[in-house]
Order: structure tokens, then sequence, then C-alpha cells
């Protein structure tokens, strides 16, 4: 419980080593150590311990191409940085003279006496003013009292507490003296070790404190230390564990600092070329002195720069200042310059850096390979930057991707702890044969001598280290990894999985849990079925994990069938599937849309949004699911900036709303409405439900809508409905009800107030009476007789006080890399406000039920042809009012309340002649009942014509529309008395027949013909990208469209339209659209016309200069444009230029010019 006395950050986990190994194979015993010991001490802790295992499940290798054993060698590597047991090999150097040492040692010592106390730092920074590394120097050397040594590896070197130096497993080469400098012989009175740029080493002292140096370091230290302190000095970095003794204390000293522990763990930057020096520390305690005296204590976990007299100490991730040790650099946030400027003094070389380049920020971790050239590839497969070697200057610059998109802005890792899965050769493991003979080794001495033998690599947690110290006797003769394992694991409780060249040493339990799991495997794509090779693939919720191999196939184990596998990849969007009854799962990822490369829908096609120049604002469809009305042209008010939409109705089934595009903007007489286009075809927008709806577009100016000709003078409105997408089917549904009652009514004044005025005002006019007198007034006020005196609000009488509505969307999507379909199938429910008459028979209250149905089917008949079948339309239900529900709302408006009841008692109705009862309008003339439907097919076929040239297409679409209406009404005029004149002596009403009606429903039924339209189009559509700047998209096509609702001969138009469009860098775009369209409203001569649009524009916001501006204008386009509409709608007129004759006789003549006129 040692190391989980303290609580740990994200960070601090991702560098804990019990927390790694329990995240990569966890135990029983570390599922305790973490879940439970952890948690019961920091409970509010979960969720931070749930994200690190998480991120460490994610750890993989990167991009970079390394040989097996590199990678091997590298884990390894790393997870031995964890070990404690080291057990290196010495070679004693005998010819190193120990008098010589003493000598030396003493006279330092006698120096040191003599001046400490006058200044600690004046010896220090005397004895380090002129110690530097050699430029030139290519090796680690070891400065000895009579000797220079050359340590040709990164080799740790011993000094025992005789001063006898001893280095591990090296080739030792001794160095003239004579080509010492003078300035290194006045030196010798101490030892010092100078690791030169790109070279690492470590020293372990004779009191046994362990010291790492990094590059471009100079470390000077006595062959024994004083009995009175013990003190080191450097020029560089270092890392440091001291070794503790309470009683003797330690002192490292720099140019600018002195640093005093008892005995801890830290590490000191202090390289004489730069600005500040720091100290960090790991654990323990240490107290920093700066030259001026000043002095700071730091705790671990701290940062302590010292810039001259300044000092600032800071919370800080230790291992970001101490991870070269691993032979790794690890940097959070950092920007790309600062990490150059590392690896410059590691390998003695130098970058040239664009600015642009230097401000990227990184995180990760990067490994340092003896070769910098591995360490730039890395680099260069990370974050899309190449790199190219001048003289002895590496030059950066940005690479082109392979999708045409620049790096701006990334944060990297570039290159972590590898996960468990790794692939190479499946033939290793059969084809390596080995011969071991040891005696009274331990399993784990069997494990290295295998690894020293192989290319393989054992892994184990703490769990199962002690089992491998159990002593074996191994006598094996060329036999596989297999055979060899059995044998030495034999007896124990430990088995072993083997992949390729890692093998998994754990407990044979853990194997039979593994066993139980599910076996997945799969093939992850893109949206163009190409192989990704890298997904991560995780276990939500777990750390279990892997990654797709070259050609995107993956396998994993999950737990059970509720597991859901997360796919995540740099520039893909993630996805999640839950596994269930499947054991191989498929997956196509989808690109992150980038706002430049979205593609927006224009007029017959689309385009990326960065080349758009034309005037075209597009909607979410959910926002035009918000309203709680039946038609979709309400939902436009106020959503899009020039769109106007009125709804002048709001009885169900007429409550549509009138729209236009910038205003009206064609002449008197002719239509104004837009032209809507669903799935490219000419349809009305409020046949639509909005849960088809994909995507919304509209086209405001020429330069977007010239192509529609004679039909785009008031705009174009673009609606692409829903289409199957890779994956598994996907339910979406959706319920809502909602309630509508009127905004505002005016005040409906009482009978009293009525009459009261109309006396005033008779009054007023001269006669001397009133009309109607203070007497009867006062039996309205008084209320007297409901029936001779009643106060009715005629408002109130026809209508309830709220409407009704319920909506339901059933949206299913999914398909494979061969078919994808949707099906949308949506409701919509209206109760209107207007009452019934809950004692008839009959229900003439206002409703609606209309069902929407689409099914979109795309089928890939092979690699570049694809055809497209979508079938949908409509059925719609109304019931109401045998009367017109205006015309009721309209006369309760105009009925005073004095006149009459509503109705009389036993049913009778009443009215005034002349004039109407709402209610009895309302209710006592019958119903209706209309029925209308439409269906709406379209057939496309979209061949990619890529092996003619790439970025080539054709697509062809046939469709065919029809509707049809019937209706049903049943009505009658029921008898209505005139109002009653008073009571009898009985207190009957005194009431005459005023018009005499019947009392049952006539039935009438009426259907009309409806409307058809079929239309057919052809295009040729080019989109292509050359050297990732010269963006050119051109489109070419033919279309029909033939439409009849009954009259002697079809409406028929033609035409042809075409657009090229060019974009530069993303930054300058220019476009040319036109249409050549014919209508049959023109003269022969004057049939056809030319609608050209020309537009161009700049992205300023894609300037370089522009970068730093970014979060605050997300995008800057200037754009201009000019171009030619039609408009062939002439007010329900055809063949305009023909003479007419009214029935009248007179004679009018209509002279029609062109169509743009």
């Amino acid at each position: 419980m040692e190391e989980l006395r303290h609580r740990k950050n994200i960070d601090q986990l991702l560098h804990d080593k019990s927390f790694i190994l329990w995240c990569l194979f966890p135990t029983e015993e570390s599922d305790k150590q973490w879940k439970e010991n952890y948690l019961s001490l920091y409970p509010e802790e979960a969720e931070t311990l749930m994200l690190a295992r998480e991120k460490v499940c994610r750890l993989k290798f990167n991009h970079v191409q390394l040989a097996f054993a590199e990678k091997t060698a590298l884990k390894k590597r790393i997870l031995d940085n964890y070990e404690k047991h080291r057990k290196p090999k010495y070679i004693r150097l005998s010819w190193l003279s120990a008098a010589a040492c003493l000598l030396i040692f003493c006279f330092l010592g006698s120096l040191y006496l003599q001046y400490q106390e006058v200044s600690n730092v004046e010896l220090s920074t005397s004895v380090l003013a002129d110690v530097k590394v050699d430029p030139e120097q290519k090796e680690v050397e070891l400065h000895l009292s009579k000797e220079k040594i050359q340590v040709t590896d990164n080799s740790t070197i011993s000094v025992d507490k005789k001063g006898n130096v001893q280095v591990a497993e090296i080739e030792i080469k001794s160095i003239d003296r004579k080509q010492h400098s003078e300035q290194e012989k006045e030196d010798e009175h101490l030892n010092m070790l100078s690791v030169p740029n790109g070279r690492r080493s470590s020293l372990i002292l004779s009191d046994g404190t362990k010291v790492w140096i990094n590059s471009g370091t100079v470390l000077q230290f006595p062959e024994t230390f004083e009995k009175e302190k013990r003190v080191l000095y450097v020029n560089g970095e270092i890392y440091i564990e001291v070794a503790k003794h309470p009683q003797w204390p330690f002192y490292v000293k720099t140019n600018q600092m002195e640093v005093q522990v008892l005995g801890t763990s830290f590490g000191i930057t202090a390289y004489d070329d730069e600005i500040f020096q720091t100290v960090v520390l790991k654990e323990g305690s240490v107290f920093v002195k700066n030259n001026q005296g000043n002095g700071q204590t730091i705790q671990p976990n701290q940062c302590l720069m010292v810039e001259k007299e300044e000092m600032t100490v800071k919370d800080v991730d230790v291992y970001d200042y101490i991870s070269w040790i691993d032979g790794v650099l690890q940097f959070h946030e950092k920007s790309l310059q600062k990490v150059l400027n590392s690896l410059s003094r590691y390998y003695r070389v130098r970058f040239d850096c664009p600015m642009e380049i230097g401000q990227i920020k990184c995180s990760g971790n990067l490994v340092l390979f003896d070769d910098i050239d591995q360490v730039l590839q890395t680099l260069q497969r990370t974050l899309s930057i190449s790199f190219s070697h001048r003289d002895e200057v590496i030059k950066i610059e940005y690479q082109k991707l392979k999708r045409n998109l620049y790096t701006a802005c990334v944060v990297a890792n570039l290159f972590l702890i590898p996960s468990p899965v790794l692939w190479a050769e499946q033939s290793y493991a059969q084809s390596t044969r080995l011969s071991l003979e040891l005696s009274n080794a331990t399993i784990s001495d069997v494990f290295a001598s295998v690894e020293k033998n192989s290319e393989y690599r054992f892994f184990y947690s703490d769990a199962v280290r002690a089992e491998l110290y159990r002593n074996v006797d191994v006598n094996i003769k060329n036999k596989t990894i297999d055979r060899i394992l059995s044998e030495v694991l034999d007896g124990t409780n430990l088995t072993y999985f083997l992949n390729d060249r890692q093998v998994m040493i754990i407990r044979k339990e853990e194997k039979t849990q593994q066993e139980k799991k599910i076996s997945i495997n799969g093939t992850v794509r893109d949206a163009q079925q190409e192989p990704l090779p890298g997904v991560n693939v995780l276990v939500k919720g777990t750390t279990i994990g892997t990654t797709t191999d070259i050609d995107g196939n993956y396998f994993i184990s999950v737990p059970d069938k509720n597991a859901v596998l997360v796919f995540s990849y740099i520039g893909f969007e993630s996805q999640e599937v839950k596994v269930g009854g499947q054991i191989n799962i498929n997956v196509n990822m989808s690109e992150e849309s980038n706002s430049l490369d979205e593609v927006v829908v224009v007029g017959y096609g689309s385009q990326k949004r960065a080349s758009v120049v034309g005037s075209i604002t597009a909607i979410e469809p959910a926002q035009l699911q918000q309203g709680t009305t039946r038609a979709v042209s309400n939902n436009l008010a106020g959503q899009l900036a020039g769109v106007i939409a009125v709804q002048r109705n709001g009885e169900p089934g007429s409550d549509g709303s009138d729209f236009w595009i910038r205003g009206i903007s064609s002449f008197k007489g002719t239509g104004v409405s837009p032209l809507v286009l669903v799935d490219g075809i000419e349809r009305t927008l409020d046949d639509l439900s909005a849960a088809e709806i994909e995507s919304f577009s509209v086209l405001k100016d020429a330069a977007a809508s010239a192509v529609y000709g004679v039909r785009g003078a008031n705009g174009v409105i673009l609606v692409k409905t829903k289409r199957g997408q890779l994956g598994k089917p996907k339910v979406n549904f959706h319920l809502e009800q909602g309630f509508t009652k009127p905004t505002q009514l005016p005040d409906y004044i009482g009978s009293v107030d009525y009459l009261s005025l109309m006396d005033e005002l008779y009054m007023d006019a001269g006669n001397p009476n009133p009309l109607y007198g203070e007497e009867m007034i006062n039996n309205y006020r008084n209320n007297v007789d409901p029936e001779l005196y009643p106060n009715v609000n005629w408002l109130d009488a026809v209508s309830k006080d709220m409407a009704s509505n319920t909506r339901g969307d059933l949206t299913i999507t999914g398909g494979s890399d061969i078919l994808r379909y949707a099906l949308v199938a949506s409701y919509y429910g209206e109760r209107g406000i207007f009452v019934r008459d809950e004692s008839k028979d009959w229900d003439s209250s206002t409703r609606l039920n209309k069902y929407n149905i689409r099914s979109n089917v795309d089928i890939n008949v092979t690699k570049t042809t694809v055809v497209g079948i979508s079938i949908g339309g409509y059925l719609q239900e109304q019931n109401g009012m045998a009367v017109s529900g205006q015309d009721v709302w309209n006369h309760a408006f105009e009925t005073p309340p004095f006149v009459h009841p509503i109705q009389y008692s036993e049913g009778r109705d009443v009215r005034v002649r002349e004039r109407t009862n709402p209610w009895a309008e309302a209710t006592q003339h019958g119903y209706q009942t209309t029925s209308s439907s439409k269906v709406e097919s379209l057939f496309s076929v979209e061949q990619d014509l890529k092996f003619i040239t790439p970025g080539l297409k054709f697509k062809g679409l046939f469709s065919f529309d029809r509707y049809s209406k019937s209706w049903v009404k049943r009505h009658r005029t029921p008898t209505y008395y005139n109002p009653a004149t008073g009571r009898d002596e009985e207190g009957n009403l005194l009431l005459s027949v005023g018009t005499d009606g019947q009392e049952f429903l006539d039935t009438e039924n009426k259907g009309e013909w409806g409307n058809k339209a079929t239309y057919l189009e052809g295009n040729i559509t080019y989109d292509r990208t050359f050297d990732g700047k010269h963006a050119v998209n051109a489109m070419f096509l033919y279309n029909q469209r033939d439409y009849q609702d009954g009259n002697v001969v079809p409406f028929r138009r033609m035409g042809i339209a075409g657009r090229a469009s060019y974009t530069y860098d993303n930054r300058y775009i220019a476009e040319f659209n036109f249409g050549y369209n014919g209508s049959e409203n023109f003269t022969k001569g004057n049939r056809f016309g030319f609608f050209p649009s020309v537009a161009v524009g700049y992205m300023l916001s894609e300037e370089k200069f522009m970068e730093k501006y970014k979060d605050t204008f997300s995008k800057i386009k200037f754009r201009a444009s000019w171009g030619l509409t039609g408009n062939d709608q002439l007010d329900g007129r055809r063949f305009a230029f023909l003479p007419t004759i009214d029935t009248d006789g007179s004679c009018l003549l209509y002279t029609s010019p062109s169509p743009r006129d």
C-alpha cells in the first residue's frame, strides 16, 4: 500500500509502473490493489482512474515502420526501466592508479577546505568555468587522473569505494595523453565524464548513488567522497538517485546554483548556453541556493527555475523532465520548435524550421533512436512534415497529405508504449528452434537466455514475478518455443500466450478466463472501401484493445455479447458497435468533416464549401422538426436570412406558408414561388415529412440558380432525402405530443356592453329615446332568461381552447459494401380548434391524419457502378365541416352576442333571417372527408469513369410522380327558427320557423384527376485536385420534364446546363454557370433562353497570416457574382403568345419576348 498512499493525477498514473502493468496485464491481485484499495482511499478519483486506464489501452506503435527487433527491444527497454534488479557484468581497470586518485582527492580536499569559509559557490564556479563538451567529440569520454577512456556504448560506469572504475560490457580503448590539452592536465584533480551530443551515459558512484548523464553534459566527480560531504559538479543535464546517508550531505553544484540533499531522486538541467537552470524533484526534499545566497526548498513533483537572482517554483509532471533516461523524450503541449531544440542537442544537428511549423503543439513520447533519421521519420509520419538534409542543417517543410490537407495545429502522440499486440510473420514460431543447457537456473534466467538467442520477448506482471525465481534444470536440443515453455512451466501455476515473437506469461486461471471470451474479427475500411491500417479497436470501458493490420484486418477477444467495440482513427469519426451475436464485424469509417472540405449541395450536384461562390445557405434538418405543424414551409420563418414565410391559415391541411427568397423578384402577374427540388426533382415542399430530410439548401442569387434558367428567378430550394449509410442497422424512433392555441384573440364584448353602446350611438344620432332601454339591458345584465336574453361569445362557441397534434417518426438506416438503405416512416395527426356537436352521430370537427413513407436504396452493382432506387409518398386523410372554416370564423366575428343563443332547448336551431348562426354552421350542416395521396419514384445509375480519368463520373436518372385526390361530402340544411319573441303562459318559447330544412344527410362524391410528372436527366461531372492546390470542378447535363394535370396537352420543359469552377489553394475561386432552357409559353424563335452567370471569390481566412486569428474569424470570404435568371410562370396561362378570345367576344393579344425579359 506504500505506493497508493499518495493521490495521483492522470499523468502520474500514466507513469506509474504498477498501474501500467495492471492496465496491460490485469490480475486479481492488481485489480484488488487499484479497484479496491486505491479507490477506498480516494473514491473521488474513480473517473480519473478510468480515464487513465483507457489512455493506456489506446497506446500503440505509430505508423513508423520499424524492424520487429527494434520494436521488441524498445518495449523491453521501457519496461526494464522499472526493474530495480539489474545484474551488470563489470570489467576491472586494473591499470588505474589508486595512489594517484588518492593524491588528487587530497589535493582537492585541501583546496576545498581552504575556500569553504569564503564561498562554496566560488569553488563550483572555478571548477566548471572552462569545462565543456568538445564540439568534435563523438563518443562518451571518461577522464581519469592519468588516462582518458572512450566508452563506445551507452553503458553504466561504476566507481567502487576504493576508487576503482568498472565499465559494463563495453570495449575500452585508451587514448594517448599527448593529445590532451594543458587545460585538461590542470583539471586532473577530479574525474570527469564527458557525454557528447547524441549520446547518454550513466554512472554509479562510490557511495552507491546512481547518476544518468544526458547529451552535451560534463560531470565532475571524485574517485571517493570526503567523510564530511559528497560533491558533484555538472554542466548540462543529469538525473540522480542519491544513496541515503543521513549524516553524509550530498551537494550538486553548477555555475548558477548549489543543490543540497540527504537522500532523494531529482533532475538538474544546467546547460551554460541556456538562460534558465532547473531542478526537478521526484521524491524526497532538496534545498537550492543561487549565487546570490538566496535559498528555496522544493517538494516532490515541483520544478525550481533559476535565472540569475530569480528563483521560481511550479508544479510539474516530473517525467517530462527525466524521460530521457529511458531513451525517450516526453513532452506535453510543447511547441515543435522546443522539441527540435532538444533533438538538436542530442544529435549534434541544426534545424531550419519555419515559424508556423515550429508553433505546432505536440504531446507524446518520442523515442531517441541512435539514428536521428528514425526519429525524423516518426515526426514526419505523425505531423505530416518533411525533412531534407542540407550540409549540417535539416530543413523542415510541410508535407502534402494524401487528401490534400495541411496540418495547421495537431496534438500528436508520437511514439507511445506499445500495446501487447504486434504483427510479424506468422511462421516464426514454427520455423525457429532453440537449444538450451542451464543448470539450477531460475525461470527468468531461462527467459533471458531465450531472448538472447532469438527474437522472442517475454512480458509478465508483478503478480507472477515471484514464481519466475523458481530454479529449474534445462537441457533442450533443437525444440520450438512451445516445447520449451511447456517443459519450463511444467509444475507451476503459470501458462503463456504466444503472439508471434511476443510471449505473455500469465496465471493459468487467467487463461481460462481468456478462453471463455468471444473472438471477434473484421475489416475496417474508409468510405472509398480502402482498408485502414492502424485503427484503434477498443472494448469500451476496459483496457482490451488492438489495432488493424496493413490490410485493415483486426482480431480481438471480448468478454461477452454485451461488449461494445470502439473504433477510432486520426482524421476519422469514431464509431461504436455492440457485439451482440456477431463474430465478424466490418466497419466503414467516415472522415471528420473539415469546414472547407464539407460538401455543399448546389444546382445539379455538389461542391466543396471552399469552392462555392454563389449565395447558398443551408439549414440543419433538425431545425425543420422543431415546430408543431404539418407543413415544413412553416418552419422556414426566422431560420434563414433572406427567406420570408407567411402562414395565412391554421386549419389542418391548409396551414402551409407562402414563402419567398429575397422578396418578390419577378414582374406582376407571374409566379413568385421558389423552385423546390427534392432529390433533384421538382416537387412540393409540404408533401415531405421533416424526418425524411437529410440536407436543406437555399440558392439565393443568380450565380447559384442560373443553371435552372426559366425557373430560377425566384430562387431555388434543394432538398436531399436520407440515404443509407455503411454499418449495422440503426433504428431511430421519435414521438412527440404538442398543443397549440391562438396567441392572441380580440376581446369579445358582452350583450350588456354591446346594447349600451348601441343605445348611446342611437341617441347621439338625434333620437330622443334609446333603441333598447335600460330595462331590457338589465334583463341581459341579470341573466333573467338566457334563451330570451342571451350573452354569447361566438368565438368561444365555435372553438376550443386549444388544438393538439401528434408526430411520430421511425428511421432505419444501414448497409454493407454492396447495398445501403434508408427507410423513413412518419405519422402526423392533428385535432383542430373547431367544436363538434356531441349529440350528433357524425363528427364535424377538423382533424387530419397524414402518413409518409420513403425508402431509398443504393446498390453497388460493380465497384464503379451504383444503382439508386427511391420510392416515397404520402396518404393524407382530412375531416372537417361541410362549410368553409374561414366562413365560420368570419361569421363568428360578425354575429352580435345578444341576438339568440347558439341553440334553443330541444335541439332547435336558430338564426336571424339573412344572417347565420356560426355554431350551427360548424356543427349542424354535416361533414366532409378528403383523401389525397401521392407516389414518388426515382431511379438512377451512377458510373465512375475513373478508368478514363480520375474524378470523371456519369449519372442518369428517371422520375415518375403521381398525385390524386377525392372526397365525400355528407351535408344538410337544418330547420332554422327565428329568434324567440317571448314565452307563453306555460313558459314555452314563442317561436316561428324561419326556413325549413332536412333531418338526414345528403351524400356527394367527387374526385380530381390529380397530376403526374415525369423527369429525365443525364449529366457528366468532373471533380479533381492537382498538386494539392488546383481544384477543378465541371458539370454538363441535359434534362426534360413533362407535367400533366388534366389539360389538353402536358406542360413541357427541356434544356441543358453546365458549370465550370476552379479553386487555387482554397483561396481563389472562379466559377461560370449557364442554363439554356425552353418553355412552351414563348413563341418560336424566343422559346429558348440563355442564362449565364459568373462569380469570383477570395478566402482571406485561408491566408497564412490569418492563422493567428482563426479563433476569432472562422471564415472570411469575399465574393462577387453576376447572372441572368428567367420565369415562365405567367399566372397560370399557357401559350401566352397566342391570341385568346374572351367569353364577351373581346380579343386579347399577348405577345411574348424571350423567357428572361
